[in-house]
């Protein structure tokens, strides 16, 4: 990539409003995590091996939408904390362009994660940013994949003019199926058949991996299963695509509480509690936050551990039986499919909420 056409990228980038913008970096995020959460990936193979060797993927060839052991989740925090430091960083012009030099760099020349890491650091002005951010080999590797995926994303949108994700808007034909199972899975979760709507869910989301009121429908069938982890998995999937679901961060807050992890639990229901919308979803967040209360602190995993090889993990009991019993909790199913914002964008681009709806 030759330095005048970088510096054309970046001027672009950031002859964009900021409000647009802000929504770009949304879907950048989405894309981030799509390896980890969603079962899609934005970046060469090769990139996805790197990171199965610094264990945050267990294969690197079979993404799936799947739940993997407490270790693996709380990486996750780690890798979140990078994403949002380094798109701060990206506001300034030099280190925007010092990130594409390493990206095509790597792209260019690297074998394997050393190679890249050794790249990283040669790059002076990006370098500093690595040693703040990488302390160990894992952090570096996250760190570089995270200026990997920012960068692809940005060039990918300046030259076709759409985001990423547009790409995975469905056709007519499979949002009537995937309206289907939804309506569908809620029907039967209203009759208490539990194990059924938790399937019809399932199916939808083969059908649309970037649905957030899918993800959120689960994990409730899946509290009531009391699979916790199952739970919390596609509760961080549905935050992850629509961050202000006061819904959502019940069910993340509760699965947490359920796996003894009160001090986060609480942490994400005060969140959750600043994004309600109603008066029954405010009565919820409040009456959970008051059981939560009620209780003593529990030990909390480290949120910088960064994970093992990922493993598979179990659940935290679940049934076979359709008309599961579990503690009492609102049924919080959602009958509606909305889009992630109510403003209609004037941009050029492709927003997130035109492709998830």
């Amino acid at each position: 990539m030759k330095p005048e056409f970088s510096k054309a990228i970046i001027e672009r980038w950031k002859s964009i409003d900021t409000l647009t913008r802000c929504k770009h970096n949304h879907a950048i995020k989405i894309c981030f995590f799509a390896p980890f959460l969603f079962g899609k990936s934005y970046v060469p193979e090769c990139w996805l091996r790197w990171l199965q060797e610094a264990g945050f993927l267990k294969n690197a060839k079979k993404l799936e939408v799947t739940c993997h052991k407490d270790s693996f989740f709380f990486a996750l925090d780690t890798l979140d904390k990078i994403f949002n430091a380094l798109v701060k960083k990206m506001e300034i012009p030099i280190f925007f362009y010092s990130c594409m030099t390493v990206v095509e760099d790597i792209d260019s020349y690297a074998q394997k994660s050393e190679d890249c890491t050794k790249i990283g650091k040669a790059e002076s002005t990006f370098c500093d940013f690595l040693n703040d951010h990488g302390a160990t080999f894992e952090r570096k590797m996250a760190v570089l994949y995270c200026a990997k995926a920012y960068v692809e994303y940005v060039v990918y949108v300046l030259e076709l003019g759409k985001s990423r994700i547009s790409d995975m808007k469905n056709s007519p034909e499979t949002e009537k199926k995937i309206e289907k199972y939804r309506q569908k899975g809620n029907d039967k979760f209203k009759e208490g058949l539990i194990e059924r709507a938790t399937a019809l869910y399932s199916k939808a989301i083969d059908l649309d991996p970037y649905n957030h009121y899918l993800y959120g429908n689960r994990a409730q069938t899946y509290l009531k299963k009391n699979m916790f982890r199952e739970a919390l998995w596609d509760s961080r999937r549905a935050l992850i695509l629509k961050p202000t679901w006061a819904k959502a961060y019940y069910r993340y807050a509760q699965a947490l509480y359920e796996l003894n992890f009160l001090e986060r639990a609480k942490r994400e229901n005060i969140v959750g509690l600043q994004f309600v919308d109603d008066g029954n979803e405010k009565r919820d967040l409040t009456l959970q936050k008051i059981k939560f209360d009620e209780h003593s602190e529990k030990p909390l995993v480290n949120d910088d551990d960064v994970p093992d090889l990922v493993e598979q993990c179990g659940s935290s009991g679940s049934s076979d039986e359709d008309n599961s019993e579990s503690s009492p909790m609102p049924e919080l199913v959602s009958d509606g499919l909305e889009s992630f914002s109510d403003d209609a964008s004037d941009s050029e681009f492709f927003e997130v909420s035109d492709f998830i709806e």
